[in-house]
């Protein structure tokens, strides 16, 4: 709460400035500290929604917050006005509180939308929301955010093993440490047992794939992206999901004309490459970075991946832009898929006649990979009566209603994936639709990026997101590791049998000491 740069929006009330974020509506006093007004938490609004609101009116009793809905899958923006009037009664009183501990400083939209659902319709629990106290200023580089996520999660463990336990961790799924069964539940019961949910309705191969190394589901996704590289078919090889090192090189070197779409530098390819596959280097609590998959991966980047700045062109097709042509048709790009709609956007015209597939490894049977935006854990140390109502409010963050109001990631509940790419469709059809009304031709049209679009390719990204074969997901202790004795590796310092017997032993320390991997 210390860093006013944290609130989106700050607006000023009979000389009382305000500020807004996904706890409440707060007071800023003459020392610039801030002091709370409204908890958004004793509300029935959606808090992420709330948060890109301002303050129009304030009194002790009375809030007016004006918010934006940034929905990416309509082209138009929609306002809504919230009046926030004191209560004669607490409409939850008697309630037995479920705390939900926020691993970020923020919800996203569906994670608000859950909490709003749940404390509306449950009648024996309330959850109340509080947020990691990261306190970031805007300037951290990597290694500095991954400190302060490490010092909350140690806080975590700290508080979970003093028995001054959150019931329900979200977002937590980036923080390795916690993956250990003297902190959190192993979910699989959870999902698999006659509470459970229907795996068929949820895309299961990135909840399997987000398993830890012991087996355990200590953190299921929520939501999430999906990296890979987008190619023909004809391109690529028919009926493949990856590539192995050898045939990645000729693909980059037949196809691309010896330009690797993927533009990471050596190391950040490497670590990338270990991060997919990096339950496979752990098991049961034993580090095996010594193998020749890891050696053969290096000793690939190393000899085929140069460190060059992008220019202007590589930073542009990083992203997806809605209108222009399709970058894809220059020829087969890395990307990541944040919402549905991004791939609809840009395979509109061309999506039979191309695939999504993994970056390369040793067997190349490697596809896409999935990065976790939100996630949920139960604690492990709760009362089982708390595990069951923690269950009950994860169940209704899985439910189809909440997951099709995600705005910030790819829906694990797949009616609610394929609702969100339908509506782009039909959004897309529409302005298409209203352009040749307007006496535009197709020609024109397909200049910027604009096609009449077959319902089928909602099918095809369902596909993309069951194509999933890892969660991209590395300890930031160990990646850190690696960063650190890769680097002689890579400037020929030191070979890569000693490199790979050294970070084998330094992780492995880690591990003993966490016990868990």
């Amino acid at each position: 709460m210390e860093n006013l740069g944290s609130y989106r929006f700050m607006t000023e009330q009979n000389g009382q400035s305000m500020a807004v974020d996904s706890e409440g509506i707060w007071k800023i006093n003459s020392k610039l500290e801030v002091e709370p007004a409204i908890s958004l938490s004793n509300t029935y609004i959606n808090a992420n929604y709330a948060s890109t609101g301002t303050v129009a009116y304030y009194k002790d009793d009375m809030a007016i917050l004006f918010a934006n809905d940034q929905d990416y899958s309509i082209t138009l923006p929609q306002y809504t006005v919230y009046i926030l009037t004191k209560a004669d009664k607490n409409p939850n009183a008697g309630k037995t509180i479920l705390d939900v501990y926020v691993m970020s400083d923020k919800l996203s939209y569906s994670e608000a939308e859950a909490i709003v659902q749940f404390n509306s319709t449950n009648p024996d629990y309330f959850a109340r929301v509080s947020f990691a106290d990261l306190n970031y200023s805007g300037y951290e580089d990597a290694e500095e955010k991954n400190e302060k996520i490490n010092n909350v999660a140690n806080q975590l463990i700290t508080d979970i093993m003093s028995g001054n336990s959150p019931d329900v961790i979200l977002d937590g799924a980036s923080v390795k440490q916690l993956n250990n069964p003297e902190f959190l539940t192993n979910l699989s019961g959870y999902v698999d047992g006659n509470s459970g949910i229907d795996k068929s309705k949820y895309f299961s191969n990135i909840i399997d794939n987000a398993k830890a190394s012991d087996g355990s589901l200590y953190q299921l996704p929520v939501t999430y992206s999906i990296g890979g590289i987008l190619a023909y078919k004809s391109d690529a090889g028919e009926g493949k999901t990856g590539f192995t090192v050898d045939e990645y090189n000729q693909f980059v070197k037949q196809i691309c004309n010896g330009k690797n779409p993927v533009s990471l530098s050596k190391m950040d390819f490497f670590v990338d490459c270990i991060a997919r596959g990096y339950v496979d280097y752990m098991a049961e609590g034993k580090v095996n970075f010594d193998t020749p998959e890891f050696k053969a991966l290096a000793e690939y980047a190393n000899r085929y991946i140069f460190d060059q700045p992008k220019t202007d062109e590589d930073k542009a097709s990083d992203y997806v832009v809605f209108g222009g042509e399709n970058p894809i048709k220059d020829g087969p790009i890395d990307t990541i898929i944040n919402r549905p709609e991004d791939i609809i956007y840009q395979a509109s015209d061309i999506h039979k006649s191309f695939g999504m597939y993994g970056y390369p490894s040793v067997t190349g049977k490697d596809g896409p990979t999935a990065y976790v935006t939100s996630s949920a854990a139960i604690s492990a140390v709760i009362s089982e009566e708390m595990k069951i109502a923690s269950w009950e409010f994860i169940k209704t963050m899985l439910s189809e209603d909440v997951q099709k109001k995600e705005q910030d990631g790819n829906p694990i509940n797949i009616s609610a994936y394929t609702y969100k790419a339908q509506k782009a469709v039909d959004t897309m059809n529409a302005s298409y639709d209203s352009n040749i009304k307007t006496g535009m031709e197709e020609a024109e049209l397909a200049q910027i990026g604009l096609y009449r679009i077959d319902d089928s390719i909602t099918d095809y990204v369902v596909d993309i997101a069951k194509s999933v074969t890892s969660v991209n997901s590395i300890d930031t202790s160990v990646e850190k590791i690696i960063y650190e004795e890769m680097g002689a590796y890579f400037a020929g310092q030191k070979d890569i049998d000693t490199i790979a017997r050294i970070i084998n032993n330094r992780v492995q320390t880690v591990v003993n000491e966490r016990g868990a991997a």
